[in-house]
């Protein structure tokens, strides 16, 4: 799944899930994405003049996605979400991967929203390192 936004130029979201992900979950979790894009795109491009010329592109990476279910989710706090995500890029790239690690699908369903604080600010965070320092191999989790 994709989708675009045109502010000053297109960016893109791109979802990848496992096989069996539940289809109503995956939807939502690209919708998601796409709703803070929409929101964090024209700021980004306001903002930082300098970040490479062209499409930008995230694609965010799910090892697992949680559909419905009744069974209790482990709580997990902001160091032990944060810890599952991994963002990189390559020099000069357009490109972020965010690679999300099992479990942080649980921290989606805290009503906190921290899971989902977290994913807005790889989108954002990424996109701030590359304007300020645009050379540079990024692993945020490192």
């Amino acid at each position: 799944m994709r989708s675009t936004l045109p502010p000053r130029r297109p960016w893109w979201v791109e979802l990848a899930t496992p096989e069996n992900a539940p289809t109503d979950a995956a939807f939502n979790h690209w919708m998601m994405l796409c709703i803070w894009l929409r929101r964090a795109a024209p700021v980004l491009d306001e903002a930082y003049l300098a970040l490479p010329p062209g499409p930008m592109s995230f694609s965010v990476r799910f090892a697992e996605v949680v559909g419905s279910t009744y069974e209790p989710m482990d709580t997990k706090n902001e160091v032990e979400l944060r810890a599952l995500l991994t963002i990189s890029t390559g020099v000069g790239s357009s490109r972020i991967q965010i690679d999300v690690r099992e479990g942080f699908d649980d921290g989606l369903t805290q009503p906190e929203n921290v899971a989902e604080r977290l994913l807005v600010e790889a989108l954002v965070a990424e996109r701030l390192r590359q304007a300020a320092k645009p050379t540079m191999w990024v692993n945020a989790s490192a």
